[in-house]
């Protein structure tokens, strides 16, 4: 049982489609292994403006228990 978390941090428009790229791929391979997971992104401000700081996610999980263990820690209650 394992479970994997990664955060890209990017800022603004320029590299948003960068980084949601970045954690969709790390999500579609380990779908590939038989894993499961999910990625989605979180920001302060307007990710559309540019320099603002923004982040993207990838949690990847042996199981659907795991992986809902861990989403609560990332999108909080």
């Amino acid at each position: 049982m394992s479970t994997i978390a990664v955060e890209v941090v990017y800022r603004g428009i320029f590299q948003k489609t960068l980084a949601r790229n970045i954690v969709r791929s790390i999500v579609f391979a380990a779908r590939k292994e038989g894993k499961i997971g999910t990625a989605f992104g979180r920001y302060g401000d307007s990710p559309e403006r540019n320099g603002i700081p923004a982040k993207q996610f990838a949690i990847v999980a042996d199981t659907a228990e795991e992986l809902e263990e861990n989403l609560a820690v990332y999108k909080g209650a």
